[in-house]
Formats: C-alpha cells, sequence, structure tokens
C-alpha cells in the first residue's frame, strides 16, 4: 500500500474559514440589525457549507452555538454564583502539554461552569486562538472588550492573534502603548516584549534593537518585584521572554542563562528546554541534544527538538529512532517546510533499515511536494530512484539557530493573561476577576 502524503494547508480547511468568517459577520448583522447583510452573510456561508465534511459541519454548529453569545441567546449566569474550581482550571491550562481547547471549550458549555460572560468571551476567544479560528476569536474578543474585560487582558488575546495573522502593524501598535504606559501590568510588559521579539526577525537589527533594549529593561524590573516573583511559572515565562531578548540583541551569554533559569526554575516547562537547546545550537552540541531530548520527553509540541533528535540518530545510523523520531515530528509539525524534513528523514531512515525502494521514494516524494525549492531533497529523490545507496545520497543537513527562525514562533508564551489564567485566577489583581 502507498503512504499516504499530507500536504500541509489543504483547500478544503481554508474554506472551512471563510465559511466561519461568513458565520461571524452574520451573527453581528443580527445582533446589529442589519437584515439585508444578514441573508447576505447566511447565503454566503451556506454556499460555502456545501464543500464542508460533516466532522466540519458538526464542528460549525458548535461554534455557531457559542456565537449565540454575542447576540444575547445564551442563558444568562449569576455572577455572584460559586464556579467550580477544579472545572476552571481544567479549562484554563493554557500553553501547557494539557491544555486542549476543544476540551475547554466543551466545559464551558456545560452548565455547571459559571462565570461572567466577560470571562467566557475571553477564555473562548483564547480558544479559537489556538485553534486558528481567528474571526470568531476576533468576535468573543471583542465582546469581552465591550462587556468591561481589562485592557491587559483583551491586549494579550490581540497579540496572540496578530502572531498568528503575522499582523506586524497590530503588534507595533500594541507595543507602544505598553512601552508609553510605565504604569502597564506585567504581563502586559511581557507579552508585548515577546511580539517584539518575533517582530526583530523581519525588522533590521537597527530598527528593532532600541524597542528591545526597553523592554529588557523592564522585564529585569519586574523580576525584582516580590509579588510576580511569587509564582514560579511566571518567573519562568518572563525569563524565556529575556533570553529571547538577549538572543536578539547578540548577548548569548545571558540569553542562555535567562533559559537555564527558567528550566532550573519550572523543570517540566518544555518551552524554556527547547529555547535552551536552541541557544546552544552551534555552541554546546551535548547541551543542546540535551535540552532537547527533554523536551521530547515532555511531549513538546514545538518541532524543533524533533527535528534536531531525529537527525541526530540519521547520522548516528540509529535509523529506528530516526524512524521514530521523524514520526513524532510529522504528527505535530505546524509548516510545510517541517513537514518535508519529516518525510525526508522517513525515507533516509526506511533506506537505512533495508525497507522497500518505493516507500522511501513515496516519502521524499512528500517532502519535495512540501519544500520544492530544496535542492538537496530533490537530488536526494532523484538518486533514490535511480536506486543508489544510502551512503551515496546527501543525508547531513546543518540545523542552525539562523536556520531555526520558524521554530521560534512555536516558542511563543504569549497571552496568559494567557501567562497566568491557570496560575492566578484567584488573585484579587487577576483581570478577569474584576471583568464584567
Amino acid at each position: 500500500m502507498k503512504n499516504e502524503i499530507l500536504t500541509v494547508h489543504p483547500a478544503n480547511d481554508e474554506i472551512f474559514e471563510q465559511c466561519l468568517t461568513a458565520l461571524v459577520k452574520l451573527t453581528l448583522s443580527i445582533r446589529d440589525g442589519d437584515a439585508v447583510s444578514a441573508e447576505r452573510f447566511r447565503n454566503e456561508g451556506a454556499d460555502l457549507a456545501d464543500t464542508l465534511s460533516d466532522a466540519q459541519i458538526t464542528e460549525l454548529g458548535y461554534i455557531s452555538n457559542d456565537l449565540d453569545m454575542l447576540i444575547g441567546d445564551e442563558i444568562k449566569v449569576d455572577d455572584n454564583t460559586p464556579f467550580s474550581i477544579e472545572a476552571l482550571r481544567r479549562v484554563t491550562q493554557f500553553r501547557t502539554d494539557a491544555f486542549d481547547p476543544r476540551f475547554a471549550l466543551h466545559l464551558l458549555r456545560k452548565p455547571q461552569i459559571v462565570l461572567s460572560p466577560a470571562k467566557v468571551a475571553l477564555i473562548r476567544a483564547l480558544c479559537y486562538v489556538d485553534q486558528g479560528h481567528l474571526s470568531v476569536a476576533d468576535a468573543f474578543a471583542e465582546f469581552a472588550q465591550d462587556l468591561g474585560v481589562l485592557q491587559s487582558a483583551y491586549q494579550s488575546v490581540k497579540i496572540s492573534i496578530a502572531l498568528k495573522r503575522r499582523d506586524f502593524a497590530t503588534l507595533d501598535n500594541i507595543a507602544n502603548e505598553i512601552l508609553a504606559d510605565v504604569n502597564a501590568p506585567a504581563n502586559s510588559v511581557i507579552d508585548a516584549a515577546n511580539s517584539s521579539v518575533m517582530l526583530s526577525h523581519f525588522y533590521s537589527r537597527d530598527e528593532s534593537r532600541p524597542r528591545l533594549g526597553i523592554f529588557r529593561k523592564r522585564i529585569e524590573s519586574i523580576l525584582t518585584d516580590d509579588e510576580f516573583a511569587s509564582n514560579p511559572h511566571r518567573i519562568a515565562m518572563a525569563n524565556i521572554v529575556l533570553a529571547q531578548i538577549y538572543e536578539c540583541l547578540n548577548r548569548y551569554t545571558p540569553a542562555k542563562r535567562a533559559a537555564s533559569i527558567a528550566t532550573e526554575i519550572e523543570p517540566t516547562n518544555s518551552i524554556a528546554w527547547v529555547l535552551l537547546g536552541r541557544l546552544s545550537l552551534e555552541r554546546d552540541n551535548e547541551l543542546a541534544n540535551k535540552a532537547f531530548s527533554i523536551a521530547i520527553e515532555l511531549h513538546s509540541h514545538n518541532s524543533l527538538p524533533y527535528l534536531v533528535v531525529a537527525k541526530r540518530y540519521l547520522e548516528a545510523g540509529d535509523y529506528a529512532r530516526c524512524l521514530t523520531t521523524s514520526r513524532a515530528l510529522l504528527d505535530i509539525a505546524h509548516t510545510p517546510r517541517m513537514v518535508a524534513y519529516a518525510y525526508e528523514l522517513m525515507g533516509l531512515a526506511t533506506l537505512g533499515l533495508n525497507g522497500p525502494t518505493g516507500e522511501a521514494v513515496d516519502w521524499l516524494t512528500g517532502a519535495v511536494r512540501n519544500f520544492p525549492d530544496n535542492t538537496r531533497m530533490v537530488d536526494n529523490l532523484n538518486l533514490i530512484k535511480a536506486g543508489r545507496p544510502l551512503n551515496e545520497l546527501v543525508s547531513s543537513f546543518q540545523v542552525t539557530r539562523s536556520s531555526s527562525v520558524e521554530s521560534s514562533f512555536e516558542l511563543t508564551p504569549t497571552s496568559d493573561e494567557l501567562l497566568t489564567i491557570a496560575a492566578n485566577w484567584q488573585s484579587s489583581t487577576f483581570p478577569l476577576a474584576r471583568a464584567a
């Protein structure tokens, strides 16, 4: 049986997102009493929905029910009623390996989860960000702001949405707003600093350096605050962002030190281990391998550790482990390039295990399909088709800090109000506690 080759971003997913956008516009038109627009978006959505799968139609129904909240059709809750502590913890495990946005949304639909409308709207926005349904996330974020959620919480969600969209203008504006506010909450500063790190990959060093320098000083000051320092998770995440700022400023020693502090304070934080491994590439391969191996043991959702470790197994001749790790990479790959790397490694490992040549050809075909500009993959595919052995293929490629920039977008610990929903939900200073 031929292997089923994945090409990421199938057209059907794009149609689903277009359908969601029409659904959001339909909901807002109904809320605003605009019958003409409502009819137009209803017809537009219906036409698009004809091409969706049964599973997508079912998901569309759940999202439509959630969106009813925007027009007041959801059951109203009493803000004074105590809510289930354990249930809320389960809903708000953001940026941990235990977080499942689908499960969180499911819990929010349960009658025993009694939260204010603003809290529900904000959490739904965050869940839909994680699922990539950004038009829906936008609608709930705006609704949460209308209901009175604090600006810092709203900004955190907008940063998450803008990062997903690579919306640099919005990220720039929010970062400048927060820098201008000397009393901005710590979480807002960290979120904005993190987004500025992302922006630095697209701007020149001279443009990025001044703002990153200011954020560095603000975060270093935050880390001396006793109230902030009482929470290990927040300290770890602040150090992760600080390490990335130092890296952008070409100060690798303090960057590595900050990443190491994060792993020491929170040893189960896979983001910290991925960052430490990435900072150690080209400088301390032994530490890089150790950090990436720990990240994999922690079931990191970042693709870089799997890529580096699978490559290490390939070069060591441990083809069975290379194949297993490459399959794990394929399961979590976020971009066509990472999918291509996984397929290439799987093809080379298959040859190393003396597997069927046809299977190796299938894997390399998938690699080229997802990364057609990579001449090494094209050459390897042609060599395999010509019956050449593994030792004649180009099986060695360098993974460097500079070539792993795309993985830094998977490192982002942004949006806790995303960083701290789970950790600080009891705090009287927690923004959602005063929402609505």
